[in-house]
């Protein structure tokens, strides 16, 4: 790679238990340091796809160790959402957590698909009874990251044509096509996410997974344009985005290169095996390599066998912004 420029990832997820063997892995990657987005409260729903659940105070200590290496997103608890008491509550606990060390509030993929409120009923992302707690959390200072709906094809018919049929295969608890269970569709919760967006512009929102709509890149483009306020970042998106004629990627980088974040959404438990530690090595290096090379033919990630992309050769101006600069304006130097 010609790119010897420290990497800030900008969503990981990380045991407490692990952090001595992911400094390592960092150390021989040129990592410089990982935000840990996962939310650090207990997950009650999904939770398999996290190393945890773990507190907020068990992520503190053991990053403690290593200083300016990780930085940690708290949660949110709907236990109790549309009780009385339950804004106040979480007030309480996000100052908390706010002045222990949290820079900002993860609100995971199960808001507007598996979160209920007191009655049963699934809580939308744009949910007013919500509004109060995230302006709260805005003039805390904190950041807002949502990672809402998940690709097109997990929220389509689960047939053998369904495009990401051997994903859903291998985690049948992604498929979100059933609308008596998921009442919600895909372009349904993607707007109430720009719904959001568009009511909290006190202070800077991420929207993970390239905005949670790399299938719609021109819309999600059209909504930065508009909010000036709202950044994405691209873990486990390098697919999706390869996908894409390399000239429009590039165009895209171009524009928002101050506010797109270099991200993997790689997961570390404990203990880490040398298997997972190499997929890790490989993970960065084909980010690295679309985005600093031109002209070859790369294996996709994360298909089946025989996807293929070609690199966009970003301006070294533009890879410093993506791997490491844009990070520290939004998550260090705040």
């Amino acid at each position: 790679m010609r790119a010897n420029i420290p990497i800030i990832d900008a969503h990981m997820h990380v045991s407490p238990a692990s952090v001595e063997q992911v400094v390592r892995i960092m150390d021989s990657n040129n990592i410089e340091a990982m935000v840990d987005m996962t939310p650090s409260l207990s997950i009650p729903l999904l939770e398999k796809d996290f190393p945890g659940p773990f507190t907020l105070g068990e992520k503190l200590e053991a990053f403690s160790k290593f200083p300016g290496r990780f930085i940690p997103f708290c949660g949110i608890n709907f236990e109790g959402f549309g009780t009385e008491g339950w804004l106040e509550r979480e007030k309480n606990t996000l100052a908390r957590h706010v002045e222990a060390g949290a820079i900002g509030v993860k609100l995971w993929k199960t808001l507007g698909l598996q979160v209920v409120d007191n009655e049963g009923k699934v809580v939308t992302v744009d949910d007013e009874r919500l509004a109060p707690l995230l302006e709260y959390a805005q003039e805390l200072g904190c950041i807002l990251c949502f990672h809402v709906a998940d690709p097109q094809a997990f929220f389509e018919a689960l047939t053998p044509d369904n495009p990401r049929w051997d994903t859903l295969q291998t985690h049948p608890h992604w498929w979100f096509g059933d609308r008596e269970r998921y009442p919600y569709g895909w372009w349904q919760i993607i707007k109430q996410l720009e719904r959001v967006i568009a009511r909290h512009r006190k202070g800077t929102i991420v929207g993970a997974h390239f905005g949670c709509a790399v299938e719609e890149i021109d819309y999600t483009a059209d909504l930065m344009r508009q909010h000036p306020h709202y950044v994405i970042d691209i873990a486990a998106r390098l697919a999706d985005i390869g996908e894409h004629d390399p000239s429009y990627i590039t165009d895209i980088f171009t524009e928002f290169q101050d506010r797109i974040l270099f991200a993997t959404d790689l997961a570390f438990k404990y203990p880490i095996p040398a298997e997972r530690a190499r997929h890790a090595q490989s993970t960065w290096h084909k980010y690295r390599a679309y985005f600093e090379t031109t002209g070859e033919e790369m294996a996709s990630p994360s298909r089946p066998p025989n996807g293929k992309m070609n690199g966009v050769g970003l301006s070294s101006d533009i890879l410093e912004k993506l791997y490491h600069r844009n990070a520290r304006q939004y998550f260090v130097d705040r």
